[in-house]
């Protein structure tokens, strides 16, 4: 069995979704103008620049895609060129922009880009202050689901409070690790990849092959605010999140292996190519596609499928399905409009998923999955 969990999981526990996510970088750009009285700094300036582009774009603007424009203009002139995102060609076709770009306005993607990504730490932090009876109710009935849904062989969690599926494998593409936190408060068993190595603990896909059926494997498609390439090209992680980026820059590791950045990705609907041939994240795709050929269940909860990678996969998988097989298969949409996601992925050709995907109209932590699951069983 997998489940997907998509950015409208955590919306559950107050982190905004990416659409909001620009609005509140907006407010702390106008917060800022009005301390200066009113004077635009280079990065209002070019907020202002990316927002007006985006208008005009067919797309939503949100905060994958304002990290993506400011990912493309943070970099030199022939790495840009090299791997320029559809969003920031448009943005130079337009002429919205002009090629060469000035230092100031590099500088100022730079800056804007680490503020962006301190403002995403924040509020995925945030549910994590203090206890948060929302997070243990939610995976708590999402756990009580699967097993009832699907009458899945089951574990107890060593606290006695829940039971979960054998074998469960859950994908994310969100940042925050309230999904963690849980598991650790159930004490569940896990195995998110990371192992004891060079003198502190890194991102080793090796570990998902100790294969250990009372562990949930967890695999963070897009990264997490946990996990930092360190200087030597290692992903480390830091088991206590930072929040500022001068907080994270500090960091050194054992070895004196300094921090680079976050790892973070965020592909879209049309962006995200570069993404599909690097490591770990193409890596992490083929376990992706090799677990969903062997399980009958995908369950995709708060996922609007925009990142085409996941999309095409899956549909892939599907078409590649003989008759009878893909007439067994279970996929489960679930999410507030989940009609308008089908509605998505015929638009976009993934048109075998959308048929077989059976769409449950609910927010995460609220019931009806564990009945949509008792019916495609039958």
């Amino acid at each position: 069995m997998i489940v997907l969990l998509g950015a409208g999981a955590s919306a559950a526990f107050g982190i905004p979704t990416t659409r909001p996510f620009v609005s509140t970088v907006k407010e702390r750009l106008n917060a800022m103008r009005t301390f200066m009285d009113g004077r635009a700094g280079e990065k209002d300036k070019l907020f202002d620049i990316i927002e007006q582009g985006m208008a005009d774009f067919p797309l939503n603007f949100d905060l994958e895609v304002l990290m993506t424009v400011l990912s493309d203009l943070s970099m030199g002139k022939d790495d840009l060129l090299r791997a320029m995102s559809p969003y920031t060609a448009f943005l130079f076709i337009f002429r919205k922009l002009e090629l060469p770009i000035d230092p100031k306005l590099r500088s100022a993607a730079q800056d804007l880009l680490s503020e962006v990504k301190e403002i995403v730490r924040e509020k995925c932090l945030a549910p994590l202050r203090a206890p948060n009876p929302n997070i243990l109710a939610a995976f708590d009935l999402l756990m009580h689901d699967l097993v009832e849904g699907s009458k899945a062989t089951k574990f107890r969690s060593e606290d006695e409070c829940v039971e979960y599926p054998v074998g469960l494998k859950v994908y994310t593409t969100n940042y925050d690790t309230t999904f963690e936190a849980y598991l650790s408060n159930r004490s569940i068993p896990y195995n998110k990849g990371i192992a004891a190595k060079y003198g502190y603990y890194v991102l080793d896909l090796e570990e998902y092959s100790r294969r250990n059926d009372k562990q949930v494997r967890l695999v963070k498609l897009h990264g997490s605010l946990d996990l930092f390439w360190t200087t030597d090209g290692n992903i480390v992680h830091l088991p206590v999140p930072k929040v500022r980026q001068d907080e994270i820059k500090d960091e050194v590791t054992t070895y004196g292996k300094k921090i680079r950045e976050e790892f973070m990705v965020y592909p879209t609907e049309i962006g995200g190519y570069n993404y599909v041939a690097v490591s770990p994240f193409s890596d992490m795709l083929r376990m992706l596609r090799a677990d969903a050929s062997d399980d009958r269940y995908w369950i995709i909860i708060g996922s609007s499928l925009r990142d085409i990678t996941i999309a095409s996969l899956l549909n892939d998988l599907i078409r590649r399905m003989e008759p009878v097989r893909r007439s067994l298969q279970k996929v489960i949409i679930q999410a507030k409009e989940p009609d308008q996601i089908l509605e998505r992925l015929r638009s976009a050709g993934y048109t075998l998923l959308a048929d077989v995907a059976t769409p449950l109209k609910a927010d995460f932590g609220e019931q009806g999955l564990a009945d949509v699951l008792l019916q495609k069983k039958e």
